[in-house]
């Protein structure tokens, strides 16, 4: 997956994995995931320093996964997206765990954070969601004009006015209006499959 121009292509994980606009993309990326995770690891009692230290950890080992991200038709994307997330806790924590003593006190609270993978899941939810929608806006974005694209884009996701975004684009607005319907039926369509793990036979 390629990504040179984050106009047309809106998915993170292809920006994430592009070498273009890898420092933006970064940035998109800590502030997408960061907040939550350090949020989770204040709650499970770490303090201030630690809590930024994990999070700067995890959020490494979940780009490594998201890097290497290749869609599979027969799994669930929020499903890969949870795996990569969990698997990136677990390399965390057990790297934690081999350099602590085994009577070290530590050690149990290391062993907590591991059972606390479902809490941060749930805290992550939005982001899988956010991220289901962007893959899937990439997918359909491939299959389009760019016109029709960005009369759906520019009224449906930035929220302007369809007479405007009409007039710019030198459409009529009954042909903007056809092409927000129908890339945005598209889009649900993406989320669905996205979701079942199971590509449309077409």
């Amino acid at each position: 997956m390629s990504v040179t121009d984050s106009s047309t292509n809106v998915s993170l994980i292809a920006r994430i994995q592009s070498d273009q606009r890898h420092e933006e993309s970064w940035v998109d990326f800590v502030d997408r995931y960061g907040r939550r995770i350090f949020s989770w690891c204040e709650r499970r009692g770490l303090q201030p320093n630690d809590a930024e230290d994990v999070t700067q950890e995890v959020l490494v080992r979940i780009a490594k996964y998201i890097r290497s991200f290749r869609y599979d038709a027969k799994q669930s994307f929020r499903g890969y997206l949870r795996q990569a997330t969990e698997n990136a806790v677990n390399d965390f924590t057990r790297l934690q765990n081999r350099q602590l003593p085994a009577d070290q006190p530590d050690s149990i609270s290391w062993l907590h954070l591991i059972e606390s993978k479902g809490e941060l899941m749930e805290n992550l939810s939005e982001v899988f969601d956010l991220e289901l929608l962007e893959f899937a806006m990439t997918r359909v974005r491939s299959r389009v004009s760019t016109e029709r694209w960005r009369a759906w884009h520019e009224t449906t996701i930035q929220g302007r006015d369809n007479k405007e975004v009409a007039s710019e684009l030198a459409m009529p607005l009954g042909t903007l209006y056809a092409a927000k319907n129908q890339i945005g039926n598209q889009v649900r369509a993406e989320i669905e499959v996205l979701e079942s793990g199971s590509e449309i036979e077409g």
